[in-house]
């Protein structure tokens, strides 16, 4: 009980610094990961906040699980509902409240912090899949692709990327909204992923010494 109790607290606390830092990657301004970005187009677009397009994205995820799983769907992974919209709010909150005025002059601090949130982002989301517990709703969703259909998670992945790179592209030239995508989107599809192995691994042992978890093998997670 006590672990459990641990390992949700510690989810919590991820998503509402992962929540932060993305409200400041936003007013860092060079350019978000494909995801977040086309959370922002569509915020461009219709006005609505990017939070809650993001929850919006995300609640979609969750119902794509439960049409392609059926029965195999787990009801545990209806939390991926409550923790986007803790993230949703959250990054509302502080990007439209807190850090309404936040603005960075220097091109150079701007890189500089984009790639130090890059490395944050990698290491707390490493946090969160090294617990075991119900993940965000897009890798939830990808992981029921995997399941369904049998292509490689990391395939998967990669090619919702790519398809929000291209709707970012086709809907910002269509409507003249500003760039979502620039250096820092770069940086982060290059940089994420291999971080992201780097981190899980290690905070697994990390958790495991400290009696957070049980640990299992990333593939063997995939596959539950």
């Amino acid at each position: 009980m006590i672990r459990k109790m641990a390992a949700y607290f510690l989810l919590v606390l991820w998503i509402i610094l992962i929540s932060i830092i993305v409200a400041i990657l936003v007013r860092v301004d060079t350019g978000l990961g494909p995801w977040d970005a086309m959370a922002l187009t569509f915020s461009f677009l219709t006005g609505i906040k990017v939070g809650t397009v993001g929850m919006i994205f995300n609640f979609l995820c969750v119902f794509g699980q439960i049409a392609l799983l059926g029965k195999k769907y787990k009801k545990i992974n209806l939390l991926q509902i409550p923790i986007s919209i803790l993230l949703g709010n959250t990054i509302n909150f502080f990007l439209y409240n807190v850090f309404s005025n936040l603005s960075f002059e220097s091109y150079i601090i701007r890189i500089a912090l984009t790639i130090i949130i890059i490395i944050l982002l990698s290491f707390m989301i490493g946090g969160i899949v090294a617990l075991g517990l119900p993940t965000f709703s897009l890798e939830g969703f990808c992981l029921a692709i995997y399941k369904k259909i049998g292509i490689p998670f990391s395939k998967i992945r990669q090619r919702v990327d790519f398809f929000c790179v291209g709707t970012i592209i086709a809907f910002t030239l269509i409507f003249r909204v500003k760039w979502t995508l620039r250096e820092g989107t770069l940086m982060s599809m290059l940089l994420f992923g291999p971080l992201l192995g780097i981190f899980t691994p290690w905070l697994e042992k990390v958790y495991k010494r400290l009696g957070i978890i049980e640990v299992k093998g990333i593939k063997e997670k995939i596959d539950e």
